[in-house]
């Protein structure tokens, strides 16, 4: 089964090519100051267990967060392991964008092990227990190699976008340091989210819908930053928007600083938008994943310069990356096992 799953979507051409005809490369990502947040041993944490001292408020909108994406009498387990395939543009210039199809595979092991397919190249990227490899043609390189900079630059931000989609997918499983509920306040694009610092919203309609959302900030090692030395287990702040009717997540804020206390960590925060989502069995899994960088990450920098503490997240407002899941071609809690990411091999 997996087999002829793989071999549709490895077959499916996808969007035509925009500007070239290779796979996305995405653009260059700074990655400035410190990627941890004091605070909660991480090691401590368990899926799941909200932190003592939460409010019923924010156990409220946790609650209906975790149950906003399945549907039935009975909750299934965590999501573990998926097949997904995503019709995926990437904006590679300010004008310039690559469009294309690829399928991960994913298993919530180690680091999060994942094999991803991009079928325009023939390339194939594996996470798994042998370590980080690229099979590029007939060439496997190993991508703890430090000469394979740009490769593993590509590796990681995608493994940062699988593991991602998953936590989202399955928010009840998280690992909380921290969980409070916060308010939206402010008028225009600049909203103030808590006590952290402001963001301006790409453009004034994300910002309405944003003022609209039941936010709750919290701090879990959960989600990935995009950046080439993020670390898989650092303790990143991040700010989530619900639905109030529903408890779906509309807005992710991602960030790897401290709050207010440490600024001048707020490197490399990416704004995730979640449009809108789609059932597949007794799962709602999102459908199209909106993903926008932070200027901080590709302003331009002089590399002698001091760190300038930020005020404010500012984001593009075009996004970086913009995925569909592809129904047909997608298969949440597929049976995968350490095996199917084993290091790649040439056809």
């Amino acid at each position: 089964m997996l087999i002829a799953l793989l071999m549709i979507a490895l077959a499916s051409p996808g969007l035509p090519p925009k500007g070239g005809h290779q796979d996305p490369i995405l653009p260059e990502i700074n990655n400035i100051g410190p990627k941890t947040l004091p605070g909660a041993d991480v090691k401590a944490l368990v899926r799941g267990q909200l932190p003592k001292n939460t409010s019923d408020e924010a156990k409220q909108r946790f609650t209906l967060m975790t149950r906003s994406t399945w549907s039935g009498e009975k909750a299934p387990e965590g999501l573990r392991s998926f097949m997904v395939t995503f019709d995926a543009r990437v904006r590679t210039t300010s004008t310039g964008s690559n469009d294309m199809r690829t399928t991960f595979l994913y298993l919530e092991e180690g680091r999060g092990f994942v094999r991803g397919f991009f079928p325009k190249s023939g390339r194939v990227s594996v996470r798994g227990p042998e370590g980080d490899w690229l099979l590029d043609g007939k060439e496997v390189l190993d991508l703890s190699d430090h000469s394979n900079r740009e490769s593993r630059r590509e590796h990681e931000r995608w493994l940062a976008l699988a593991r991602n989609f998953a936590t989202l997918s399955s928010p009840g499983d998280l690992r909380l340091g921290l969980l409070q509920s916060v308010k939206a306040e402010g008028q225009g694009r600049e909203l103030k989210i808590g006590e952290a610092l402001p963001v301006q919203f790409p453009t004034l309609a994300q910002a309405e819908r944003a003022r609209s959302l039941e936010w709750l900030l919290m701090t879990t090692p959960d989600f990935n930053l995009l950046g080439l030395n993020d670390p898989t287990n650092a303790l990143r702040q991040v700010r989530l928007g619900l639905d109030g009717a529903t408890g779906r997540v509309r807005f992710a804020l991602i960030e790897g600083s401290g709050g207010p206390q440490r600024p001048q960590a707020a490197t490399d925060p990416i704004l995730v938008e979640i449009p809108s989502w789609i059932s597949l069995g007794q799962r709602l899994l999102p459908k199209q994943v909106l993903v926008h960088r932070s200027f901080l990450a590709v302003g331009p920098q002089d590399p002698a310069a001091p760190i300038v503490p930020p005020t404010r997240l500012s984001f593009e407002e075009r996004p970086g990356v913009d995925l569909f899941l592809v129904k047909s071609e997608s298969q949440p809690d597929m049976e995968l096992t350490p095996g199917d990411f084993a290091r790649p091999v040439p056809r």
